[in-house]
């Protein structure tokens, strides 16, 4: 009796934990945040379609760095792909970003100077997870909360920023993309 009593009690909370993963696809339409897409589980295609619509979507321009060299910046909004939370898929575009800011410029030279995968990707994670502890805090609604957000969602990733030292984006980048594959 007591094993017919685990059982049902395995079933039922298997069945439990199935029903909010059908109900999540049928609100596809509500708004994620970048909190929502932290722990979502992808499949590989779905991780790949997304990193996809990211890279496509995002700006690409050039501009010559105040070192005087050639390069190429990239921006995305957070707010509008709050999936870029997620690692899979966060690594995924980053390699997709980076490849493409290589190929803006039709004639690279000598005096071209781009970002690799791990400065871009230091710099993209700190603007989410700027965005995802200013979420967290949301609540105090102080008078700069608008402008610091707006500062963080707005991830515009270039080779002359320097709010944050570049051995730190480098060093945040290789550990993010060394622990995501």
């Amino acid at each position: 009796m007591k094993r017919i009593i685990s059982l049902l009690l395995t079933v039922i909370i298997c069945f439990s934990l199935t029903v909010p993963a059908f109900a999540a696809d049928s609100q596809a339409t509500a708004k994620k945040s970048p909190h929502d897409c932290l722990f979502s589980l992808y499949t590989g295609a779905q991780a790949e379609r997304i990193s996809d619509r990211i890279a496509d979507n995002a700006e690409y321009w050039m501009f010559i760095t105040l070192d005087g060299y050639e390069s190429v910046g990239a921006g995305v909004r957070i707010s509008d792909n709050p999936e870029l939370a997620n690692p899979k898929v966060f690594r995924k575009t980053v390699v997709k970003m980076v490849d493409r800011t290589q190929t803006v410029l039709e004639n690279p030279s000598e005096n071209t100077k781009l970002m690799g995968y791990h400065r871009f990707g230091g710099e993209l994670a700190m603007h989410i997870l700027g965005v995802l502890i200013l979420d967290a805090f949301k609540f105090a609604k102080t008078p700069e909360y608008d402008v610091i957000y707006e500062m963080l969602d707005r991830a515009d990733m270039n080779i002359d920023e320097d709010r944050i030292p570049q051995m730190i984006m480098t060093l945040t980048g290789v550990i993010i993309m060394g622990i995501f594959p």
